[in-house]
């Protein structure tokens, strides 16, 4: 997986807790047709996570449909008032995913774990701290040889 992949799954990661702090607040019993496509986008955005980590080929098919999803949001956002600054954060969220999906690889890579954190961190505090849980283990098993907690490799 490239760092592109990571940073991408960070992202889509970060879109998927936005599009779950939607549906714990009252937007279920405010606006039940909303809500009811919001579960199925949360199941979407879940199987798209694994799908760009597994099949390359299958980016610019989860571009489209995640512009889709991003549409789809921001009209709900003109209909539900109450939530529509939250609304409004996860169609920029999965714009956002979606244009990092129809780019071309970064140069950063994985064999450097503690370079690719530091390009993670230009990108802003909020994926930093999702891309930590996917880096920390790197750059301790870069380090030391072994991921930290885990018995030493034979």
């Amino acid at each position: 997986m490239n760092s592109q992949t990571c940073l991408t799954r960070a992202e889509l990661e970060f879109a998927e807790l936005r599009l779950r702090d939607i549906l714990v607040e009252d937007f279920r019993k405010d606006a039940k047709a909303d809500a009811m496509s919001l579960d199925r986008i949360l199941v979407h955005v879940v199987n798209m996570n694994e799908a760009i980590s597994t099949s390359p080929e299958s980016h610019l098919n989860v571009a489209k449909r995640l512009d889709d999803f991003a549409g789809m949001t921001s009209r709900m956002a003109s209909r539900n008032p109450a939530s529509a600054s939250k609304l409004t954060l996860l169609s920029e969220a999965l714009r956002v995913v979606s244009s990092r999906l129809r780019e071309k690889p970064s140069s950063v890579n994985l064999s450097r774990p503690d370079v690719a954190l530091g390009h993670v961190k230009a990108q802003g505090p909020v994926l930093e701290k999702l891309a930590h849980r996917v880096y920390d283990p790197l750059v301790a098993f870069g380090s030391s040889g072994r991921v930290m907690g885990a018995a030493p490799i034979s």
